[in-house]
């Protein structure tokens, strides 16, 4: 199921709200998502990119699987990190 808020100023999304879908019958895991456009810059290449903003539980919750390196992991998102999981794409035009 996905759930899309389109108003994010009357509709505050907290953890709490995010660990309250978990125990809802026939939900597996939660994914919360932000997402938006940003410059991403090694260097001197740069490049504009899209940005999303989300938790460990994305990888499954989509079903999607990494080429290679590693997703985000829980303790990551504990200790707000300041990682970022890139596409090749991305990748290649920065390094």
């Amino acid at each position: 199921m996905t759930v899309s808020v389109t108003d994010t100023v009357a509709v505050e999304l907290t953890d709490q709200t995010v660990d309250s879908f978990k125990e809802l019958s026939g939900i597996e895991d939660v994914a919360p998502v932000i997402t938006g456009r940003v410059s991403a810059k090694n260097g001197e290449n740069s490049t504009q990119v899209s940005m999303t903003g989300t938790n460990s539980a994305y990888l499954s919750v989509r079903d999607l699987e990494l080429s290679q390196g590693r997703f985000l992991a829980d303790m990551d998102v504990e200790l707000r990190q300041k990682v970022a999981v890139l596409g090749s794409d991305t990748a290649e035009t920065l390094f």
